[in-house]
């Protein structure tokens, strides 16, 4: 006699078949999914604002792409662009996976479009990881920030981020309006000379606000005016300061695969101890090595890219400082 399967038997099998599956799935997806996003990126590409001999820079960076590729297990490849406006389109475009901006560039690439995020910034030697712009005053200069009027104010340009930009926009929210009579020499180093020399009462500029501040802070505009006031800061003061401005940060795409933005921050949390010829190539300038960013450290600064334009205007409608400082 035919006997016809029990119940408990066919859902049995059933699940058999069920775990079969999931058990193959196990064995093959993680080394799949590996695969995938190396496969769908091909060559991983860095952009970064450089000028003068291409061939010079990339000779000069090629210790940093070849410990990017190293750790990805990618080709990588370098794409040098004229300003940050031409970086930030590319970016915004899939051009590029990486970008090193400062931290204005940075803002306005994420106001543009939401679609990018810092993964890690360089520090100075000092360790500190930012910098802020300053009122810098004369012995015989206000005591305060409100007593600004009736001051001789000098700003290190026109176009410099920390050294008058970003003051007279956070000022401003704070009620303080800078004197439509400041002024600007040809360079930074002239202003600051005529500063000493007594020309002016305040100085706008920046510092590190770290390290001793009776030689000026380890670097900033106090830092110059004490060197040329024989190694002191005194009797100059800083009289106001704005929120912290981070050193320039190293930017991925949100859309970049997770192993892929782990294995870069690993390769670049170490690589200023395991291999610091690769990071001088790329950081000459910050001599700390890299600590991990946060988008919420950027926030006055989009603030103050967002205050260029209306918001529902893009970047390229407004003017992208060329550096910070």
């Amino acid at each position: 006699m035919w006997l016809s399967p029990k119940p408990i038997d066919r859902k049995m099998s059933r699940l058999g078949i069920i775990l079969t599956i999931l058990i193959g799935c196990y064995a093959i997806s993680p080394q799949q999914a590996i695969a995938d996003w190396r496969n769908d990126i091909g060559t991983f590409r860095v952009g970064l604002v450089a000028s003068g001999n291409l061939e010079d820079t990339y000779a000069k960076v090629e210790p940093f792409r070849l410990a990017l590729a190293e750790a990805l297990g990618l080709n990588v490849e370098i794409i040098v662009a004229k300003n940050y406006r031409i970086l930030i389109n590319a970016h915004v475009a899939a051009r590029i996976e990486y970008a090193i901006y400062s931290s204005a560039a940075y803002a306005s690439a994420w106001r543009n479009c939401e679609c990018v995020e810092p993964i890690v910034i360089p520090k100075s030697s000092d360790g500190s990881e930012s910098y802020k712009s300053v009122v810098i005053s004369s012995e015989n200069g206000p005591q305060k920030i409100g007593e600004l009027a009736g001051a001789k104010i000098a700003g290190l340009s026109k176009s410099s981020f920390a050294g008058y930009k970003f003051a007279a926009f956070e000022l401003k929210s704070k009620g303080v309006e800078l004197a439509e009579n400041i002024e600007f020499a040809n360079s930074g180093e002239e202003v600051i000379k005529q500063f000493v020399a007594g020309k002016y009462d305040t100085i706008i500029g920046w510092s590190s606000l770290s390290g001793d501040p009776a030689v000026g802070y380890s670097s900033g505009t106090l830092k110059l005016i004490a060197e040329l006031n024989g190694g002191t800061s005194i009797p100059y003061r800083i009289i106001w300061e704005s929120s912290t401005i981070p050193h320039r940060p190293h930017v991925v795409r949100k859309t970049l695969a997770v192993e892929a933005k782990i294995l870069l921050r690993d390769v670049l949390s170490t690589m200023f101890n395991n291999d610091p010829v690769a990071y001088d190539s790329i950081e000459p300038v910050f001599g700390g090595g890299f600590a991990i960013a946060r988008h919420g450290q950027f926030l006055p600064i989009i603030e103050y890219v967002n205050s260029l334009a209306p918001a529902k205007e893009k970047s390229e409608q407004h003017e992208i400082p060329s550096a910070d400082q």
